[in-house]
């Protein structure tokens, strides 16, 4: 087993961890974990996230499922079959990114899902994506950078490398 990502959930002080092949282990303190019994066919996850009192893991095959408490996972409905690598919340939706430029988008926490209207690749692998200010980015392979202000129609943004990016993060500025 390979875990691959981790996520704090605040509302109720459980932390999840997301792998492969498809493994979610939870703790109410870091130190002990348990594994999930999972209710829903799943091959492999790549990602995990909290926001809006829910998790959001997304994984291979178009894989997105959800759940409230860390434990009882719901699969979303999704309109994709590609990978999904990266998910993220932010501005009242869900956003997640994968393979072949894949960019979808639930505004109801996670249930549903649809595929952005407006990607300006195509065929690169989308790694990571985040919210702050007001704004989603998602970066990728070849150093591809793409911004959006609702999660449905995405532009290219200037990148200067062409090295794949792996992760993204926001950090808000800090005043003291």
């Amino acid at each position: 087993m390979a875990l691959v990502d981790v996520a704090y959930g605040d509302g109720n002080g459980t932390w999840v961890v997301v792998g492969r092949p498809a493994s979610i282990l939870t703790s109410g303190d870091g130190n002990n974990w348990s594994n999930v019994t999972l209710k829903v066919e799943v091959s492999s996850f790549a990602d995990v996230a909290y926001g809006n009192g829910r998790w959001v893991a997304v994984g291979d095959s178009g894989t997105i499922i959800y759940s409230d408490d860390g434990n009882t996972w719901n699969r979303g409905s999704s309109t994709g079959t590609t990978d999904m690598i990266g998910v993220a919340y932010g501005g009242g939706i869900w956003v997640a990114v994968g393979a072949d430029a894949s960019i979808l988008y639930s505004a109801d926490n996670g249930e549903n899902w649809s595929a952005a209207g407006t990607v300006p690749v195509t065929g690169e692998n989308l790694h990571s994506v985040v919210y702050g200010n007001g704004l989603w980015i998602a970066v990728g392979q070849d150093g591809v950078v793409l911004k959006s202000t609702d999660g449905d129609t995405w532009s290219e943004a200037s990148s200067t490398t062409s090295s794949d990016l792996q992760s993204i993060v926001f950090v808000p500025e800090l005043t003291l």
